[in-house]
């Protein structure tokens, strides 16, 4: 089976069987519910009356635990993903999701959104840079791409736990995941442990190389550093398109100085 494959099949089996984990960073955690759109407008850096009635898409919307923060805010929001579990499960909260591959959303949406979400995906792509190029097509003019991309290189400890899981099955991975979790090898729950160690593809990006993908695509690259994520070394980015092409070309004049 193709790593991209895996990968595929790793996050459908976790919002299969996890969605109800007692993680407090998922739809099911009741705080989650009540936090998640003050979360959303701090990692932004906008205001609520700037997401009011803004059309937003979540790429890779996993079980909706973002969607659901988009809604409260008052957002027109729509999210896919490669999971039909995860969709599945954000349906039944009334999220509006559908069943896409990123890699897919040029020919199969022509709508753009005043802001494309993608959170801790696109690293576990093959493809980040194109990956990262379709989602700045789908963004409007004078819109905005939001991502968390893993950053900071992983310890020892996880890419010896990522390198013992490699040579095994799917079935055999997950098996060993919840061992890691049940001794103490990995802390946090099996949900954060199949984020960080199941998917066979799992990069780890330098912010010089994002910041060139936003110079080369003409948006203007913004760090941010959510409180909610204090002490994460990852990347938290927005990446603003230009209103026009005069402001794109204005922009690229000022970079050169």
């Amino acid at each position: 089976m193709a790593t991209g494959d895996i990968t595929i099949r790793s996050f459908d089996w976790q919002w299969q069987n996890l969605s109800n984990d007692p993680s407090k960073y998922l739809l099911s955690s009741p705080l989650w519910r009540e936090k998640v759109d003050e979360l959303i407008l701090e990692e932004l850096g906008v205001d609520a009356l700037w997401l009011k009635g803004k059309e937003v898409l979540d790429v890779g919307c996993g079980n909706g635990r973002w969607l659901y923060g988009f809604q409260k805010l008052g957002c027109f929001a729509f999210g896919i993903d490669t999971s039909p579990s995860g969709v599945e499960y954000a349906r039944s909260y009334g999220l509006q999701a559908h069943v896409l591959n990123l890699f897919d959303m040029p020919n199969a949406m022509e709508k753009k959104f005043d802001l494309v979400w993608c959170w801790g995906v696109i690293h576990h792509t093959a493809n980040p840079c194109r990956a990262f190029s379709i989602l700045a097509q789908a963004t409007k003019p004078g819109g905005l791409v939001h991502c968390y991309v893993y950053s900071n290189p992983r310890s020892l400890g996880v890419k010896a736990m990522r390198s013992l899981l490699k040579p095994f099955n799917f079935t055999v991975r997950r098996r060993l995941i919840s061992v890691y979790v049940k001794m103490g090898l990995y802390h946090g729950t099996v949900h954060e442990a199949f984020d960080a160690l199941s998917p066979a593809i799992n990069k780890e990006i330098p912010e010089s190389e994002i910041q060139g993908w936003c110079r080369n695509l003409g948006l203007r690259y913004e760090r941010r550093n959510p409180l909610w994520a204090k002490g994460s070394k990852d990347i938290f980015f927005n990446a603003w398109r230009a209103e026009t092409q005069d402001d794109f070309e204005k922009s690229k004049i000022e970079e050169k100085r």
